[in-house]
């Protein structure tokens, strides 16, 4: 009985530590991006392009809900005049599977946006890559 009420008291305070340093973590996260996360798109500066990261699109050509959500979002950006262009940045790194062509065939069939506002970045792998690397639109095909 005693061995056991040892290893719930062990578990206890494991769970405890965990639930703590998710705490710390979450308030750091918070902190660390206190004036950089936008929940209003008219509070966004004007900017040349605005971003779609790629995400899953299905072998039939429908897009993910993820992938949908962030082509809505920029739209919100892009119609308020706060971008004068739309950059898709995804994965095309084989043949058979291609987020920026899916997202362009999209914006311009659903949403009607003009190809010449459309920029696609055919070497998105990661989320990382596509943000950091330096841009220019002269360099993208469209």
């Amino acid at each position: 009985m005693k061995y056991l009420k040892k290893i719930i008291f062990i578990l206890l305070v494991f769970a405890l530590l965990i639930s703590a340093g998710s705490l710390l973590i979450s308030h750091h996260v918070l902190k660390a991006s206190q004036g950089r996360i936008y929940t209003n798109y008219s509070d966004l500066k004007e900017a040349d392009a605005v971003m779609i990261l790629g995400a899953k699109v299905y072998e039939d050509g429908r897009l993910s809900s993820i992938l949908i959500d962030r082509i809505k979002t920029a739209l919100l950006v892009y119609r308020s005049g706060k971008a004068k262009k739309i950059l898709v940045s995804g994965d095309h790194g084989r043949k058979s599977y291609d987020e920026v062509n899916a997202v362009k065939r999209y914006l311009l069939d659903v949403e009607k946006v003009p190809g010449e506002d459309i920029f696609l970045d055919h070497a998105g792998f990661d989320t990382y890559d596509s943000l950091t690397a330096p841009v220019t639109f002269s360099k993208l095909r469209s």
